[in-house]
């Protein structure tokens, strides 16, 4: 049973999107398609890891992120939560990297309309000389992938 089962994400397994698959490579590809909505989780966490990788994302959550951003890498994945707007919206709570899509997949995909998705990208910040503590802002707007 992995860390995210239990709604933790594991930042030791950074090779891994826990429930959904591997990370590496950083191609848009999955090795193995379990549905819509798995699969397109698991490609925002490759985009994500991919731009960390090239430095087009920062770090602002830890001991290092109180004084404002820096180069992360490496994705430290309870950084970040996602949250499905389109085709049916994630109202009740945002997912992290890595969480179980069983519990909330079902009916959220289905023929013409439904195999589209987009997600709200929400980070966490611990910069406190902008921002309270803990604090989650918007990372990206609404991120589109086609299964």
């Amino acid at each position: 049973m992995s860390c995210s089962t239990g709604l933790l994400a594991s930042d030791y397994a950074f090779w891994c999107a826990e429930c959904q698959e591997m990370l590496y490579p950083f191609t848009g590809t999955a090795v193995a398609h379990n549905g819509g909505v798995g699969t397109s989780v698991l490609m925002v966490s490759k985009f994500m890891a991919r731009m960390h990788r090239q430095l087009m994302l920062w770090g602002y959550y830890g001991y290092k992120g109180l004084c404002g951003k820096y180069p992360m890498p490496v994705m430290k994945k309870s950084q970040y939560r996602l949250q499905m707007t389109y085709p049916i919206p994630e109202t009740k709570s945002c997912k992290s990297i890595g969480q179980t899509e069983a519990t909330w997949q079902a009916g959220r995909e289905f023929p013409v309309n439904g195999e589209d998705f987009c997600y709200l990208i929400l980070r966490k910040d611990e910069d406190l000389t902008y921002h309270s503590r803990n604090q989650l802002s918007i990372e990206s707007v609404t991120v589109l992938f086609q299964a």
